[in-house]
C-alpha cells in the first residue's frame, strides 16, 4: 500500500501509521520525485503552507487507484473534492481546527474590549494613566453558522459570562446557546447582539450575506468578526458602517479575494484588525489532525464508516482556490 503525505507528516508519524498498516506500507511525499500511485493521501495541517503543495495536489488528481483521501480542514469549497468524488475518491474532513479559530475570537474580543495598546503606548510614555474597558461578561454574541466552530466559540464565550445566540438551518439544543435561530429569523436579532461572529460558508450564489441591511439592523457599537468567507461580507458597505461608527470595530481574518490586495481600504482602516486566513494556527492541531488521520486510517482499513465523510451533495459550486495552489512559481 502506498500513502502520501507530507514530510513532516511521515518524520513525525511514519512508526505510527506503520503500526496500522504494517512494514509492506510505503509512505511516499510530494517532494520526492518519483512516481507515485498512492491509495491514501493525507492532506495534513503543515501542506497548507508547504511549498509542495501544489504537487500534492496534482498526484492526487492524477492517481487513478487513490480511494481515499484525509483532510485536515472543514471547508467544502477546496478546488481538490470536486474531480475526486466524481472519480469515485471518498474524503473525509476535519474539524479539529474549531479550537484553534475558537481561541482566535475570544482573543480578538478581549483585544477589541481591553486595547492593550493603548496600556503599552503608555508604558513606552512611561506614564501611569488609568483606564476602563468593557466586560464581555453580560454582553450578547450572535455566532451565525453554529457548526463546530460556532459550538467551540460558544463554549468558551459562555464560560466568560456571554450570552449566545446561534444561527443554524437545523433544530434542537445545544448546551451553551440559549436560544438557536434559523437562518431566516436572524435579521430580528442583529440588533440584540454585542458581538456578530460569521463562522458559516460563503454563499454559493455569490452574493453577500452582510449588506447594508445585515449592518444598518446591527446594534450601534457592535463588533463584528468573519471566521467564515471573505465572500459573506459586502466589502464597500463594512467600510460605510465603520466610517460612520455605526459598527465599532471588524475582525476580518478571510477575504475575498485571498491575499487581500494591498489596494484595499481595509489595510489602512483604524477599525479594522486584518490576519491573514491565520485564525485556525494554533499549534495544537497538528497532533490533532494527525490522530484523527490515524483513527480514521485504522477505520477505512476495517471498512468502516468515516466521520465527517464529504459527499457531491454537500459541495458548493463556487470554490475557494488557496494561494499556494494557484501561485505561478514552479516549485508549487
Amino acid at each position: 500500500m502506498e500513502i502520501l503525505l507530507s514530510g513532516y507528516s511521515r518524520n513525525r508519524y511514519g512508526d505510527h501509521i506503520r503500526a496500522i498498516v504494517g512494514d509492506d506500507v510505503s509512505l511516499v511525499t510530494p517532494d520526492s520525485g518519483t512516481t507515485k500511485n498512492p491509495e491514501i493521501a493525507w492532506l495534513s495541517t503543515d501542506l497548507f503552507y508547504d511549498e509542495h503543495a501544489r504537487r500534492f495536489y496534482g498526484i492526487c488528481a492524477s492517481a487513478p487507484g487513490l480511494r481515499w483521501l484525509q483532510s485536515s480542514a472543514a471547508g467544502l469549497d477546496f478546488p481538490l473534492y470536486r474531480p475526486l468524488l466524481e472519480r469515485g475518491v471518498r474524503i473525509s474532513g476535519s474539524h479539529e481546527n474549531s479550537i484553534s479559530i475558537a481561541e482566535y475570537v475570544i482573543g480578538a474580543v478581549l483585544r477589541a474590549y481591553q486595547q492593550p495598546e493603548l496600556w503599552a503606548q503608555a508604558q513606552e510614555r512611561k506614564t501611569w494613566e488609568h483606564r476602563e474597558f468593557p466586560e464581555v461578561m453580560g454582553t450578547t454574541w450572535l455566532i451565525v453558522g453554529y457548526g463546530s466552530i460556532g459550538q467551540a466559540l460558544a463554549q468558551r464565550a459562555s464560560g466568560f459570562g456571554a450570552h449566545i445566540l446561534g444561527v443554524r438551518r437545523s433544530k434542537g439544543s445545544d448546551a451553551y446557546a440559549e436560544q438557536l435561530l434559523h437562518p431566516d429569523d436572524l435579521f430580528d436579532h442583529l440588533g440584540d447582539a454585542d458581538v456578530v461572529v460569521l463562522s458559516r460558508p460563503g454563499n454559493t450564489d455569490g452574493t453577500a450575506l452582510v449588506d447594508r441591511e445585515f449592518l444598518a439592523l446591527m446594534k450601534p457599537g457592535s463588533l463584528l468578526i468573519n471566521v467564515g468567507r471573505g465572500n459573506l461580507i459586502d466589502d464597500d458597505a463594512l467600510l460605510e458602517a465603520l466610517d460612520r461608527g455605526h459598527v465599532t470595530r471588524a475582525i476580518l481574518d478571510v477575504f475575498d479575494p485571498e491575499p487581500l490586495p494591498v489596494t484595499s481600504r481595509y489595510w489602512e482602516h483604524p477599525s479594522v484588525v486584518i490576519t491573514p486566513h491565520a485564525s485556525a494556527g494554533g499549534r495544537g492541531r497538528y497532533e490533532r489532525n494527525a490522530d484523527l488521520f490515524c483513527s480514521n486510517l485504522q477505520r477505512f482499513l476495517k471498512g468502516e464508516p468515516l466521520p465527517d465523510e464529504v459527499f457531491l451533495r454537500d459541495l458548493p459550486q463556487v470554490t475557494n482556490t488557496p494561494a499556494q495552489f494557484t501561485s505561478s512559481r514552479d516549485s508549487r
